[in-house]
């Protein structure tokens, strides 16, 4: 289907959505309000009105150093990340996407709690695939040593939630907003007239992850893609690999626009 027939598919309101994130954004400053807690060259990554109660200094130090220090060692995530990193076809969004926002996975998970040390998201230039390779520690355990099936979950959501996000804005020409690091408030700001929500999400286990302390390497890499579009309702799928390859879990969801 050509571009301009998918841009007609797409409901009114949530076109005039991506048309004001498209042309109407204005470059992120830091304003006075903020000026307290935060440099104004990091102003740009915040996704909601920052405050000193919400996100003080201290996480946004804590959250560039989780985000962007050097991995972790080991030759398992070595060459998960060699998959995406460096390869012209994918570009790394995490920083758009995920942000220094306080999220379950980057604010709570990644940087309050350690259990997860890596979290790092790609997306095909083309929009049609996402990616995540993640380093999941003991801290994210059920059974001890063995990933916890919510964790596997919660990541799964987040996945297919951007790679749902992806293909909304590839029918409105805007998948750029996903490439521009200084989008992030924006579609923070527009994420649920755009994008939606979860309406189901269906997980097989295919079978255990161990973690460190059972002798594992912890290392997942997450693949998930659009299917179907219907309208208000956008059908995803995904994958859970371990770093050898062997298939950990699948999924597929549902996301829904809400009824404007």
């Amino acid at each position: 289907m050509s571009t301009h027939r998918l841009a007609r598919a797409v409901a009114p309101a949530a076109a005039a959505t991506a048309a004001w994130l498209l042309q109407s954004r204005q470059p992120a400053t830091a304003s006075s309000d903020v000026s307290g807690y935060v440099r104004p060259d990091d102003a740009r990554r915040f996704v909601a009105p920052l405050t000193k109660a919400t996100v003080p200094l201290s996480f946004v130090d804590k959250w560039e150093a989780w985000a962007h220090g050097p991995p972790p060692p080991g030759p398992a995530l070595a060459a998960a990340l060699a998959r995406f990193e460096g390869n012209a076809a994918w570009a790394r969004v995490d920083d758009v996407l995920e942000g220094s926002r306080s999220s379950a996975i980057s604010g709570s998970l990644g940087v309050r709690a350690k259990a997860i040390p890596l979290y790092r998201m790609y997306l095909k230039r083309d929009g049609s695939e996402l990616a995540v390779v993640a380093l999941l520690g003991d801290g994210t355990s059920g059974h001890g040593g063995i990933l916890h099936g919510g964790i596997t979950s919660l990541l799964f959501d987040e996945a297919l939630g951007w790679a749902n996000a992806a293909a909304r804005l590839a029918e409105v020409d805007g998948l750029a907003l996903l490439l521009d690091p200084s989008s992030s408030a924006d579609l923070m700001q527009a994420s649920v007239a755009t994008f939606g929500f979860t309406a189901f999400l269906h997980v097989d286990f295919k079978r255990p992850l161990l973690l460190a302390s059972r002798g594992g390497d912890g290392v997942v890499v997450l693949t998930c893609r659009a299917v179907k579009s219907e309208g208000r309702k956008m059908f995803v799928e995904g994958a859970m690999a371990a770093s050898d390859g062997s298939a950990i879990a699948a999924a597929n969801a549902l996301f829904v626009r809400p009824r404007q």
